[in-house]
């Protein structure tokens, strides 16, 4: 059984392209430089700042297509180590473009392809064959994904007793919070929805963030509050990064 002390899951991950123009002009071709490509997806992006501050951890990922192999070729490159599931579908790409006459950004996200019920297993069976201490899953689900299926993984970290740190949304996010797992990271907006509010003020974040901590839905809180900084939420303290 391999052993690492991090393991990041991104089940949707993406090749990002990068390029810049000069004026958006509605009906004509847009003249673009020369494109810069990039491994994309939460997990991943995880494993490379690990990777880029000298630790290491390993990478787990779907890939599929002519996509999915650059994908497996730019970790490479960066020297960060992986292990691929492979998919029927091609591994999506999201395109960034960016206005240089405005410094505007354009970022265009595509769907996340689907996943089969046999490349499913695969993600959880490679999982089952490894020892880590942490596991962090970060990203959306790909379509053939069930919204419980984050909450199926948080239960195997849990007989492993293994730390999960998660960051996704919406309601694969509040199933794992029935299981229970180490750490979430909500923006303030998801934060606000799920303790089932409209909006919340930075001052109402700790009250916020203590009651999923309260109820066991996870033992730590980092909330994002965009160019206000973050938050970092225990049972027994608040601490505040501008």
């Amino acid at each position: 059984m391999k052993s690492f002390d991090i393991v990041t899951l991104t089940v949707s991950p993406a090749l990002d392209k990068s390029a810049h123009f000069s004026g958006l002009v509605p009906e004509q071709k847009i003249r673009c430089q020369t494109p810069l490509f990039d491994a994309g997806g939460g997990g991943i992006n995880v494993s490379k700042a690990i990777s880029r501050l000298e630790g290491t951890s390993l990478a787990i990922m779907t890939s599929g297509g002519s996509t999915g192999e650059m994908l497996k070729k730019l970790l490479k490159e960066e020297s960060v180590p992986f292990e691929a599931i492979e998919t029927q579908s091609w591994t999506r790409e999201n395109f960034v473009a960016v206005d240089d006459n405005t410094n505007s950004q354009f970022r265009f996200v595509f769907p996340a392809p689907p996943v089969t019920i046999t490349e499913k297993d695969k993600i959880i069976s490679t999982i089952q064959e490894l020892d880590f201490n942490y596991l962090v899953i970060s990203g959306g689900l790909s379509e053939g994904l069930s919204v419980d299926f984050y909450q199926e993984i948080a239960e195997l970290a849990k007989t492993s007793n293994s730390k999960l740190i998660i960051d996704t949304s919406g309601d694969p996010l509040r199933k794992v919070l029935e299981t229970g797992v180490y750490m979430i990271k909500p923006n303030v907006g998801e934060l606000a929805k799920l303790i089932g509010v409209e909006y919340l003020e930075v001052e109402e974040v700790n009250e916020a963030a203590k009651e999923i901590i309260r109820k066991g839905g996870a033992e730590v809180v980092v909330v994002s509050l965009g160019p206000q900084g973050a938050v970092l939420v225990t049972k027994d303290s608040y601490d505040y990064v501008p």
